[in-house]
Formats: C-alpha cells, sequence, structure tokens
C-alpha cells in the first residue's frame, strides 16, 4: 500500500526555499502525526494535486499572507477543502523531501 498524507495545512516563507506541509502520514495500518519539509516546486505539484482534487474549490485562494517586516509568511489551511490526501511518492518527482514525525 503507498503511504500517503493527509494534509492539515501549508507553511513558509517568502524568504525561504522550505516549504513545510504538517499532516497525518498513513502507511498501512500506521498513522502518525508528521511534517514533510519540501521546495517551491513541490509546493506547486501539491497545490496543482489539491486543485484537481477539489475542482469546486479555488485552492490557492485559501493562501494566506501574514507581513512581518520585510518577510512575508504564508500559511494555508485544508479545513475547508473534502480530499486532502495525497501519495508521498508524488512529491519524489520533485526535489528529495524530509519527513519529521512528531
Amino acid at each position: 500500500m503507498a503511504t500517503q498524507i493527509n494534509i492539515k495545512g501549508i507553511y513558509f516563507l517568502s524568504s525561504s526555499q522550505e516549504v513545510s506541509i504538517v499532516g497525518t502520514v498513513q502507511q498501512g495500518n500506521f498513522s502518525y502525526p508528521s511534517e514533510i519539509i519540501t521546495d517551491h516546486s513541490g509546493l506547486n505539484l501539491v497545490m496543482n494535486h489539491l486543485q484537481q482534487l477539489n475542482p469546486e474549490m479555488d485552492v490557492v485562494g485559501l493562501l494566506e499572507s501574514l507581513h512581518n517586516g520585510a518577510t512575508q509568511y504564508y500559511e494555508m489551511s485544508t479545513k475547508s477543502l473534502k480530499n486532502t490526501q495525497i501519495e508521498t511518492a508524488f512529491l519524489s518527482s520533485a526535489k528529495p523531501y524530509r519527513e519529521l514525525r512528531a
């Protein structure tokens, strides 16, 4: 069975290449909270995939921007999306990602 993540939120800074994808990973019978660190290519893949899974929503419109001086912080909650589960292998076409278990 493929490893999947149920995405709860996406977070990143405008000044950083790292994007944090927070959610619950399901691997076979195991399920655990986790954070996946990827880059902006991975972010684009995830956003496009979420848009395909939720055609009735404007997924990019869910991104919120917070200003902190010269840096912008972006966050997105997926609470309003019906389908947020994607395979982690989907991210392998971007740069290698890191997974942090909570």
